[in-house]
């Protein structure tokens, strides 16, 4: 599941470039308060993708 673009951009520029909302906001031309609305947004997408991809019998800690 690929998330929308609007909500990829923020999530990237959040935890790839380590940028504040605020920057998010002028890197692309939104308000600050949208890019906290679409990483919320992002959030349970995110987690969705992650439980499909990663089962929980397939856990982090099983392949030590």
């Amino acid at each position: 599941m690929l998330l929308q673009t609007k909500f990829r951009a923020v999530v990237l520029l959040r935890y790839v470039r380590q940028l504040s909302f605020y920057d998010i906001g002028r890197v692309l031309r939104i308000p600050e308060a949208t890019a906290k609305t679409y990483m919320q947004r992002a959030k349970p997408l995110l987690r969705a993708a992650l439980i499909v991809e990663i089962p929980a019998d397939k856990g982090c800690m099983n392949w030590l």
